[in-house]
Order: C-alpha cells, then sequence, then structure tokens
C-alpha cells in the first residue's frame, strides 16, 4: 500500500514491501514483530541491511540481525494483549498471562510518536541521577 499521494493507494506487484525494497523506494523500515529478512528475495535484505531499519521483536531474527537497532518487547499474547484470529476471521481478544519486564510494541510506537517527551517507566532516565551530599 502507498499513502504516497495523501490517500491508501494499493497495487500488488508495485506497492508491496518486497517491491519497494528491491527499487529502493524506502528511505527506512520499522519491522514489528515479524521476520522478513528470512524470506524475502536477496535483494530486498541488501536494501534492509542498507537503510536505517528498526526491529521491534521479542526474540532475535535474521532482520534483527542486519538492523542498526533492535528493541526487545514483550511477546504479543502472552506478557502483552493481543488478539489472534481464527480460520473463519473471528478476533480473539488476548489477556497476558504472564508478567514481562520488556515493553509492548504499542508502547515504544506511543513514546516514539510522543517525541521523547516524557520518560516512559521502561526507559533509563536521561541523565543519571547523582547522590546529593
Amino acid at each position: 500500500m502507498s499513502l504516497s499521494r495523501g490517500y491508501p493507494r494499493f497495487n500488488p506487484g508495485e506497492f508491496t514491501s518486497v517491491d519497494v525494497l528491491i527499487r529502493g523506494d524506502v528511505d527506512a523500515a520499522l519491522i514489528l514483530g515479524a521476520d522478513p529478512g528470512a524470506t524475502m528475495p536477496q535483494p530486498a535484505i541488501d536494501t534492509m541491511a542498507r537503510i536505517p531499519t528498526v526491529v521491534l521483536d521479542p526474540k532475535v531474527t535474521h532482520t534483527s540481525k542486519l538492523a542498526r537497532v533492535h528493541i526487545t518487547t514483550a511477546v504479543t499474547g502472552i506478557s502483552a494483549p493481543g488478539t489472534a484470529y481464527r480460520m473463519d476471521e473471528i478476533p480473539l481478544p488476548l489477556r497476558p498471562a504472564l508478567k514481562s519486564p520488556y515493553p509492548t510494541d504499542e508502547e515504544i510506537v506511543q513514546a516514539d510518536h510522543r517525541g521523547g517527551a516524557e520518560e516512559a517507566a521502561w526507559m533509563p532516565p536521561a541523565t543519571p541521577k547523582l547522590p546529593t551530599d
């Protein structure tokens, strides 16, 4: 899908992630909970390695190894709320069963959207606090 004209346009073979990566039509990539570096054609993988790529994933993947930034996140459906879809497209809400020390994908994207104006609880302080005498 392309939003370059201000509205969504979809054309398979033109706007898929593989196509835009192979053509080099992207400036950066944000990968959420996926590993396209394990299955995409080599020219697309080469582009991801060349551009600024950020990966949000609970584990290290092929894509996170080539990314400039990998942020470990909570596992959706286990440590973070999420939605699973049945084969008949019925959504099933998932509640976290375990606590995680890692933030959710949503928390990271929201913190980035705010531009870091607020320090998230999971982020270290910008300046260390020194003890006073």
